[in-house]
């Protein structure tokens, strides 16, 4: 960090230099090209002084200070007689100390005890706050995004084309009409909200952790969980569920058992060929954990774990595969069950599923004035949403689902 503040005084100077001279076009466009350089250097030694602060913080849970004399920051009268209190008991115990030197050395019980020498030994702290994981899911980055300015009632509009074919014609003789199936829906918008999430004003000032981190990483991950649910399950409002199309024939699955090598070959065959080649599998963990036991029928496994299977891109990075598609885990699909829903989902979400956000919509309020009160700090985000299936109604289905066996 020296090296970059003696370069940028020096480049400071350079360019004071060239200030004060006549101005040409070539100075000119020394002295922009500078002071770029100097925003650079600026913006790396902030980068620098953060690391070394962040890295300062993160080595010592209490201040030197403290490490030295619990009683640091206090009055000069009261850090004596702690060291006071502290060489009697090194020396010779609580019996030789004095009552005043007990009184600082003790903690009650509740009950008139003491905790023997509690005082005496530093409190260290651990630096990370520990959060619960729960995987967000992949679904959200496969289906289609659909950004609109407002939350109004949008219409949608599918045409069905798929069973219509060209057919011959005797001469003078007229031709019947054969038009495209054309049908829609209306998609409209909910207004989604975290909940209130309440923080006290002594854990806002005394807090070791940084609190608006926090709660952006708390909302944050808690909006992906709930896009992720919504997708795959609905919210019995105007966010609709993908709901893959049941198919496979009389031998799709075992009753109590996961799905064969078979299984997966005919879902993957009745998909059709127009959504196969962006086609993607999407599964739970625990049907992953049943695929991949899975082989062909020459004992070689069909799951292979970290591929790059078809339809992945780089922003995806190294996905599993299965038959060459890429997977996705979403923890809100069903498992297998007997006579269940669909388990196993595959096909062209993108063509399939229409996630509609609200640009602007999504925003974090605090509430200092209504909990005034109570000592608190609330915090709520709202957002809107929407989704829907846009080719639910035509005859071949972008996204099909395993038929589960009884």
């Amino acid at each position: 960090m020296k090296n970059l503040i003696e370069k940028r005084n020096q480049l400071l100077a350079e360019l004071q230099r060239l200030a004060l001279a006549d101005r040409t076009t070539e100075s000119r466009a020394k002295l922009e090209a500078g002071l770029a350089e100097v925003d650079q250097l600026e913006a790396d030694i902030a980068v620098e002084q953060r690391l070394a602060k962040l890295a300062s913080s993160a080595n010592a849970g209490t201040s030197p200070a403290i490490r030295l004399d619990p009683s640091a920051g206090t009055s000069a009268a009261n850090s004596k007689a702690y060291r006071a209190a502290l060489t009697q008991y090194v020396r010779g115990g609580f019996a030789g100390m004095s009552q005043e030197s007990r009184a600082i050395t003790t903690t009650s019980t509740g009950a008139g005890g003491a905790v023997s020498g509690g005082l005496l030994v530093e409190q260290d702290f651990d630096n990370v706050l520990h959060q619960a994981q729960k995987a967000t899911g992949q679904l959200g980055s496969i289906v289609r995004t659909l950004n609109t300015a407002t939350g109004a009632q949008i219409k949608v509009g599918a045409a069905d084309d798929t069973a219509n074919f060209f057919t011959n014609i005797a001469e003078n003789t007229g031709v019947s009409e054969l038009d495209p199936a054309v049908t829609g829906q209306q998609s409209s918008t909910d207004l989604l909200t975290s909940g209130v999430i309440l923080v006290s004003r002594a854990e806002i000032e005394d807090s070791a952790f940084n609190i608006d981190d926090f709660m952006t990483d708390i909302i944050g991950l808690r909006w992906a969980r709930s896009v992720e649910k919504y997708i795959a399950l609905g919210n019995s409002s105007n966010i609709a569920a993908i709901a893959p199309v049941s198919v496979g024939t009389s031998n799709t699955g075992v009753a109590g058992a996961g799905p064969a090598f078979s299984d997966l070959g005919q879902l993957y065959g009745l998909l059709d060929p127009a959504y196969g080649q962006n086609a993607t599998w999407a599964m739970n963990s625990t049907t992953k954990a049943a695929a991949l036991t899975i082989v062909d029928n020459y004992g070689r496994p069909i799951f292979t774990v970290g591929g790059t299977g078809q339809g992945s891109t780089q922003a995806q990075g190294s996905l599993d595969t299965i038959l060459g598609k890429p997977v996705v885990y979403n923890q809100y699909i069903p498992s297998y069950v007997a006579s269940g829903p669909p388990p196993i989902w595959f096909g062209d979400f993108k063509s399939g599923y229409t996630f509609r956000n609200v640009l602007g919509s999504f925003e974090l309020l605090r509430l200092q004035e209504r909990y005034a009160e109570l000592g608190m700090v609330g915090f709520i985000a709202y957002a809107r949403a929407g989704g829907y299936n846009p080719l639910s109604t035509t005859s071949a289905k972008p996204v099909i689902g395993l038929t589960c066996a009884a």
